[in-house]
């Protein structure tokens, strides 16, 4: 079995580019944000008192046709709301909540509109679409940020998909939202501390890690921030495991595989430019990820497949789906 790959064949346009570097002249950033030594209790306080977080504002405006009057293309409206990470949090939540006394969790967007009907769905999507951000009240107003926040958040989804099913993991887990809430924390963070993620557009802003710089500038990271915000939320386990070890996977004890699948997703997604700023933290060698020793130590048949050759193909794999990764499916 060495260095054997199994694919699903998919498919897709030919490669396109990488997405273009964001350019800003460093003069119209505002100044970095003094260190903080916030108490965490007091972070924890204030991110589960506002769970009025930005949506994409390009998924709000093709979500309006599908909010009036009957829906016949219920597929096409859980597309949707799968691309933008509080929508879908939203419908998750909702399902999820003490009203429909639900004996088992709703991890997915198609499932919870089943729980809870179309009706109750749009009723939940129109109201939370109302609530869309101004540009300038998101990351710094630097839409850019927020553009490629969002850009990543689909990519890391849909590529930890691809990843799942070329390995040929059963998890009953939707991997695709897993993917999509990761980095939800982030939208929490910015809303403590502005000033914070337009710095990702300065040159070297980044010592060490984005979790680290969070930690200094605003108290916690956005790890921490995402779990909590999903705990208050009641979203199911999984994905709040997902949040908070998402970048430090060898500290998983539960959901240990779909945490690995998010883990190698993020770097593949980083990897080819699809994050915020120019450098928002640098990005280690794939090989050395330790989601690797989680594939090979939960999934019996990966042990033998050599590591290397299989990023190899896999980005190669990746290269043929091109922007599809992370475009949103807004035609």
């Amino acid at each position: 079995m060495e260095g054997m790959i199994f694919f699903r064949r998919i498919s897709a346009p030919a490669p396109r580019s990488h997405p273009p570097k964001i350019e800003v002249n460093i003069s119209e950033l505002p100044p970095a944000p003094k260190l903080m030594a916030v108490a965490k209790a007091k972070i924890k306080r204030r991110i589960q008192s506002n769970l009025e977080l930005a949506v994409n504002p390009a998924v709000a405006a093709r979500l309006a046709s599908f909010l009036v009057g009957n829906c016949e293309d219920t597929r096409k409206f859980a597309e949707l709301i799968s691309c933008d990470p509080m929508l879908a949090a939203k419908a998750i939540q909702q399902a999820n909540s003490s009203f429909y006394r639900r004996t088992t969790s709703v991890n997915s967007v198609p499932h919870a509109m089943v729980t809870m009907g179309i009706k109750n769905l749009q009723e939940v999507i129109a109201k939370e679409t109302m609530k869309v951000f101004k540009e300038e009240e998101l990351f710094g107003g630097f839409g850019q940020l927020a553009d490629n926040f969002w850009q990543h958040s689909v990519a890391v989804g849909r590529i930890a998909e691809l990843l799942r099913d070329t390995i040929r993991i059963n998890l009953s887990e939707d991997v695709y939202l897993a993917g999509l809430l990761h980095d939800l924390g982030k939208l929490a963070l910015d809303r403590q501390q502005p000033l914070f993620y337009p710095q990702l557009l300065r040159p070297g802003f980044i010592e060490k890690d984005i979790c680290t710089s969070e930690q200094e500038y605003i108290g916690i990271d956005h790890a921490q921030a995402g779990c909590w915000l999903g705990e208050k939320m009641g979203l199911p386990k999984a994905y709040l495991d997902v949040m908070l070890m998402h970048h430090a996977p060898e500290k998983a004890r539960e959901n240990v595989l779909l945490i690995g699948l998010i883990h190698l997703a993020d770097l593949f997604a980083k990897e080819r430019g699809m994050l915020m700023g120019k450098a928002e933290e640098p990005v280690p060698p794939l090989s050395a990820a330790f989601g690797w020793i989680i594939l090979q130590e939960q999934h019996r048949p990966f042990i033998e497949v050599n590591v290397v050759n299989f990023i190899r193909s896999f980005k190669v794999e990746l290269d043929r789906m091109g922007e599809e990764m992370s475009s949103l499916p807004l035609t």
